[in-house]
């Protein structure tokens, strides 16, 4: 993937999140769920987001937390999708 998909997947994520959470220092390598910014209700709606946005399918065996433990991590799972 291109630097400049890699960087919009990042935006759409931060943007959702900064909307959601009312904050704008999340980091891209922030763990998301121990630090309370992610919880089961929002990664629902943000796996849709993702889905919608990007014309991905997020399938059962991608419901793994380490897809989406950070920004970084949920960018490279979207590249991944769009990749195959």
């Amino acid at each position: 993937m291109s630097i400049e998909s890699q960087l919009t997947a990042q935006s759409v994520i931060r943007t959702f999140l900064t909307d959601q959470l009312g904050r704008a220092d999340i980091a891209v390598d922030d763990e998301l769920f121990p630090s309370g910014f992610l919880n089961s209700l929002l990664a629902m709606q943000l796996i849709a987001l993702l889905e919608k946005s990007f014309a991905i399918r997020i399938e059962d065996e991608d419901l793994d937390i380490a897809n989406f433990s950070s920004i970084a991590c949920m960018t490279n799972l979207v590249n991944r999708k769009r990749a195959s």
